[in-house]
């Protein structure tokens, strides 16, 4: 009786330590998802766009129409990390918390991917029609990663570790992820989302 009593303590104790040690690593609003696999079904795809994946890589290639990959799942606050490639003269983007499953700058905010943009306040880095870059940085034709932080009305952007938006924006409060290709082709890989 004596020993089992011990392994019962002994039992419980370890299911409490590893319980402890299972909350430090996990963050506070949920574990942090990969959205980008093989068998994956997190993705909606859009028909004007042709879309892969292979060696663990998303490639994205359309003509002036444009295309998209939305998510099924609307997200409102979170963490969200994407490397890509765009290649040259591509036009695309990181669209989010979009009200509808459509690339529109106005009922989504749009992390732009687009280095030679006409108008280059809107160019790679900006939040298309709200707010511009805080830094310039040429991402076409090598790996680049985003990194989108979204809480409450707080958005902040980096590329590459350079901090590109830091803004308040409170019209848009939860939505999809879309990702878009335009004029051209892209590469997406690495796409992690940490709900905050």
């Amino acid at each position: 009786m004596q020993v089992t009593n011990r392994f019962k303590t002994f039992y419980i104790l370890s299911l409490l330590l590893f319980t402890l040690v299972s909350c430090q690593t996990t963050s506070p609003g949920g574990k942090s998802k990969r959205l980008l696999t093989e068998q994956g079904e997190d993705w909606e795809i859009s028909e004007t766009a042709n879309w892969t994946f292979q060696d663990d890589e998303l490639t994205g290639v359309s003509d002036a129409i444009g295309g998209y990959m939305a998510t099924k799942a609307p997200y409102q606050n979170f963490k969200f990390k994407a490397e890509f490639y765009p290649i040259e003269g591509v036009n695309s983007g990181i669209f989010f918390r979009c009200q509808q499953k459509d690339l529109s700058a106005k009922n989504c905010y749009e992390a732009n991917i687009w280095d030679d943009h006409i108008e280059q306040q809107w160019r790679t880095g900006s939040i298309v029609g709200r707010k511009s870059p805080l830094n310039q940085i040429t991402t076409k034709n090598q790996w680049n990663e985003y990194v989108l932080q979204v809480e409450g009305a707080h958005i902040q952007t980096w590329i590459n570790g350079q901090k590109m938006i830091d803004f308040e924006d409170d019209e848009l409060t939860s939505g999809y992820l879309l990702l878009q290709v335009k004029s051209g082709s892209i590469k997406f890989r690495n796409l992690i989302i940490s709900p905050l």
